[in-house]
């Protein structure tokens, strides 16, 4: 080997090594480190949906310039009417139409006091806040706030800001809301943005208005909350239970929470609890009383979950975990992460061979590491947040259940999560459009979840193939540890990656794979390799000149291995780079080549095609005869089932 090139790869090797351990060093100074703290003071009126509320924020300036403004989420008024930004254009929601409602369940979250203290002086501001909407001009959109300083807000000085407010609860159109006698409350209060630096290293305060596809980036932050309601309710919530006093029929109840980026609730009558640990997580599921034949279901998938995680990326990181089911009629509410609590869903009844429920259970408490504690900005790069979430999802529940069903396994019919993940990704009805690095807005409803989630978790489907599983465990458990209360960026993440790759395989796959994911988030484009053509132009009679035709239909490309099997049962294996849209095999042979395998391990689960990966060339009776055994098979379940129903 060339002694230049031993030389420049190894100094590519420790400039890497070196590199990624200051940067994980510089990293890992900012973890933990909180400049926002909520103390809330909440009452519910059930009769009337409405919430009352004393609220203070003490923040710190963590920047090294002045500020003369803050920034505010107000979601709930995301449903104040039909007008606001989330819902303009919508005539329905998850399916559902939303408009047909009264005055009264739409909501109304009004500040009614609105104070700032600055060095032990306090002024009102409440005149001196307005709602902004600079990301779609939409004037009737509240969702924003922004609040003018009566003076310039030092670095390193911390101001307190007091607030009483009342909000109306809407009837759930999604996520927030109520539903007969359910309630969840998610970004229920007025919380500050999140300021930090752009991509020119400028401070700002990044806090974008809601929409439908979005979700949310908060700053992490503790939490004192008092939440009273009737004492008929049952509760789950964020952060851990401290305490609680009675007061007439009503119940208040203490919580406090580090490190969240956000709080949330949920309260139930017609429910019951299931609090149980494991190791030293407490843990509470909410399940409306009649869903209790699922309730070992949850517990141990749930459980089965933590384990998993704390074996191949880390241990779980907060002291609670809650899970709130909700009824059908508040269904809307669910299948949501919030930071140590998450909604799901369910049917009564939900048969034992569909594991629906327990995959939805998996993706959100695999948020609680991606959402929650890495916590990405969700409407800037959701790939990073949600296509890590329904990768680790399927690996859980494929662990869980079985590889090729632990979906479905019912009448000899067997899927899996992941191949359920490819699908929504290769049945898209234009695979190239457009690039899964992009904010949240720019998606329609019908490419969100396929590009967004499934083809993201497809890519690193693939990726674990190609490294191997051992691999791409050690690499996501050091990107979590590095990065963990950072809000790590897609450009850090890539960084990362690359680096990784170098230190753990041979420096032409690290290449190679790192190019092939960089690719795949940040371009548009698709793969399908497929063998075109066989020609046998015999030499003579004992001896075959073979040439193999495999073309890749889109731009998008990784090497790859092409398997020849001959009559007498032998193989052989070529190596293809890949790079180019055609290649030519030539194969000089005295045996007859029979069939042919494009990728015979299926490391490319991103290729759409994969029928088209393997060519037959003298087809065996033995093939038609096993396709027609599978069909009498189904033929004979089908006549069974259609029997027990009559």
């Amino acid at each position: 080997m060339d002694l230049k090139l031993i030389f420049l790869e190894l100094t590519l090797f420790f400039w890497i090594t070196n590199s990624n351990c200051q940067d994980c060093g510089l990293k890992q100074k900012e973890q933990g480190r909180r400049y926002s703290y909520y103390k809330i003071h909440t009452e519910l009126n059930d009769s009337t949906h409405v919430i009352r509320t004393i609220q203070e924020i003490r923040f710190k300036n963590h920047t090294d310039i002045p500020l003369d403004n803050l920034y505010f989420y107000l979601y709930l008024n995301s449903f104040k009417n039909e007008k606001s930004s989330f819902l303009k254009g919508a005539n329905e929601i998850f399916g559902n139409p939303y408009k047909d409602r009264s005055d009264l369940e739409w909501s109304d979250l009004k500040i009614l006091k609105l104070s700032v203290v600055q060095n032990k002086h306090s002024a009102d501001v409440l005149n001196h806040s307005q709602a902004v909407f600079f990301d779609d001009g939409n004037k009737d959109d509240e969702s924003v706030l922004e609040v003018c300083l009566p003076t310039l807000f030092l670095p390193d000085d911390t101001i307190i800001l007091k607030l009483e407010w009342e909000a109306r609860i809407p009837k759930v159109i999604a996520r927030a809301g109520y539903s007969q006698d359910f309630y969840l409350f998610c970004h229920w209060f007025p919380q500050l943005g999140v300021l930090e630096k752009n991509t020119a290293n400028q401070w700002y305060w990044n806090c974008h208005q809601f929409f439908r596809s979005t979700e949310f980036y908060g700053e992490f932050s503790d939490y004192d909350i008092w939440i009273k309601c009737n004492k008929d309710f049952k509760l789950c919530s964020s952060g851990e239970f401290i305490d609680e006093i009675r007061v007439g029929n009503n119940l208040i109840k203490h919580y406090r929470a580090e490190k969240l980026i956000d709080f949330a609730w949920a309260i139930h009558k017609n429910c019951y609890i299931r609090e149980w640990k494991w190791k030293n997580i407490q843990i509470r599921l909410m399940l409306p009383n009649d869903y209790r034949e699922q309730e070992e279901r949850f517990v141990a998938t749930i459980n089965f979950g933590l384990q998993y995680m704390s074996t191949h990326l880390a241990y779980y990181p907060y002291n609670t975990l809650s899970i709130v089911c909700p009824p059908l009629h508040a269904l809307r509410t669910g299948l949501m992460e919030y930071p140590s609590l998450i909604t799901t869903g369910s049917i009564f009844g939900m048969p034992s061979f569909i594991h629906n429920a327990e995959s939805l259970i998996m993706h959100e408490f695999v948020h609680q590491y991606f959402m929650a504690v890495l916590a990405n900005n969700e409407k800037e790069e959701p790939w990073m947040d949600e296509g890590f979430a329904t990768y680790y999802e399927d690996r859980i529940i494929d662990a869980l259940f079985g590889d090729h069903q632990s979906l479905i396994h019912f009448m000899g019919f067997k899927m899996d999560n992941k191949q359920l993940t490819r699908m929504e990704y290769t049945g898209m009805n234009n695979p190239s459009e457009g690039i899964i690095a992009r904010p949240a807005w720019c998606f329609t409803e019908e490419t969100r979840k396929a590009m967004i989630y499934s083809k993201t978790a497809t890519i690193f489907h693939s990726l674990e193939r190609i490294i191997g599983q051992v691999n791409m465990d050690t690499i996501m458990s050091r990107y979590y540890q590095c990065y963990k209360f950072t809000h790590p960026s897609g450009k850090e993440f890539m960084q990362f990656v690359q680096n990784q790759l170098y230190q753990l395989v041979d420096s032409s796959k690290a290449f190679s794979s790192y190019k092939f994911v960089k690719f795949g988030i940040y371009n548009e484009g698709f793969m399908d390799y497929t063998i075109s053509e066989v020609k046998d132009s015999a030499i003579s009679d004992s001896m075959h000149h073979y040439s193999i035709v495999v073309q890749n239909k889109g731009i998008w490309n990784y090497p790859l291995s092409v398997k020849m099997i001959f009559e007498d049962g032998s193989n052989a294996v070529e190596f293809l780079n890949g790079n180019i849209s055609q290649e030519v095999i030539e194969v000089k042979s005295t045996k007859v080549l029979t069939k042919l395998h494009l990728d015979p391990e299926q490391l490319l689960l991103t290729d759409l095609n994969l029928n088209n990966n393997t060519y037959s060339i003298h087809l065996s009776d033995y093939a038609s005869l096993g396709f027609s055994y599978k069909l009498q098979y189904w033929l004979q379940n089908i006549t069974h089932f259609i029997s027990f129903l009559i």
